[in-house]
């Protein structure tokens, strides 16, 4: 299944040329580009909810810049019990797909309403996970305070009884605070790619939390009251007490005018064809997954920076070959 990102973290408008989408990439590559078809306005717009507003700002701002870092806050939510509802409605064919879907709308949607009023964006989703940006003035409190209203939303919406499956949710969520790296590379299409030491620290909170929990890190608490963080664990503490920052709402904003043609090109061939034949209903499927892991990109960003041509080309490595499964 394919769900769009539909982030709405707040952005600046500027104006741009449009992306020149053979920028800076490699000659020995440009025979493997996939064709790209003319899209309308129309199309264009279909495909907008699938990209992070962090990315399409980026398109703006620097089209054929492979790279850039911003100060702000991420958190990693991890939700578990979506893998065992749908293995007790896989066996109900299309009718237990449906509700499965219908299971995770439900779920999701209230969550990242939290995030979006909280001024967050949605970066990614990961299998049942989801990776938020939030960024500007109080952005640590902000991002804190949204993983406590998602963890206190979760607990309504987390409780799913259907004729045939029962369960409940359960939530694990990591915040780091600091400088980010974020990268747009690729050949076929291109791919945006949260990489380095900022996300791996990230990833190492989330860890950390078990069931319920919140794990920041010390960078992240340095912004805090002292009354909302708690006991240490492992390499962060343990977030608490009653959502710190202010309870109004962050003002949502129109999503970047990104021209067309700088769209269609930051979706992978799958998925692009997939988006603008209009999609597709639910389905359980059998399907073989393939699930590739890389290392040492923050080693390689730490000594030599992320414009070093290895960082580059090693990562336009890893979105090529993503596209062999027609992953994101």
């Amino acid at each position: 299944m394919i769900g769009p990102p539909d982030s709405r973290s707040r952005v600046e408008e500027s104006a741009a040329e449009p992306l020149d989408l053979h920028a800076a990439e490699p000659a020995q590559h440009a025979e493997q580009r996939a064709p790209t078809r003319q899209v309308g306005e129309l199309e264009a717009e279909r495909m907008r909810p699938y990209l992070p507003r962090a990315f399409q700002q980026h398109l703006l701002d620097d089209p054929a810049g492979p790279y850039w870092i911003a100060e702000g806050s991420a958190a990693f939510v991890d939700i578990s019990g979506f893998t065992q509802l749908s293995e007790q409605l896989a066996r109900k064919g299309r009718e237990g797909a449906e509700q499965i879907t219908d299971a995770i709308g439900g779920s999701f949607e209230p969550i990242l309403a939290v995030a979006y009023e909280n001024g967050g964006g949605l970066l990614k989703f990961g299998g049942d996970g989801l990776l938020l940006w939030f960024h500007g003035e109080g952005h640590a409190e902000r991002a804190c305070r949204a993983a406590l209203l998602m963890r206190r939303v979760l607990q309504t919406v987390g409780r799913i009884e259907l004729r045939d499956a029962q369960v409940t949710l359960g939530i694990a969520q990591g915040v780091h605070s600091g400088r980010f790296h974020f990268f747009a590379v690729g050949t076929s299409h291109i791919e945006f790619l949260p990489v380095g030491p900022a996300w791996s620290r990230l990833v190492a909170m989330e860890r950390e939390a078990g069931s319920g929990e919140i794990a920041v890190s010390p960078e992240t608490a340095a912004s805090l009251a002292s009354g909302s963080v708690g006991e240490t664990k492992g390499p962060g503490v343990l977030l608490r007490g009653e959502a710190p920052g202010d309870a109004g709402a962050w003002p949502l904003t129109d999503p970047p005018p990104v021209p067309p043609e700088a769209l269609v090109r930051c979706l992978s061939p799958a998925v692009r064809a997939h988006v603008l034949d209009g999609g597709g209903a639910p389905e359980h499927r059998p399907v073989t997954v393939a699930f590739i892991r890389f290392e040492a990109t923050d080693a390689l960003i730490e000594e030599h920076g992320p414009a070093a041509p290895g960082a580059a080309l090693r990562l336009q490595w890893t979105a090529r070959r993503r596209d062999a499964a027609g992953m994101r």
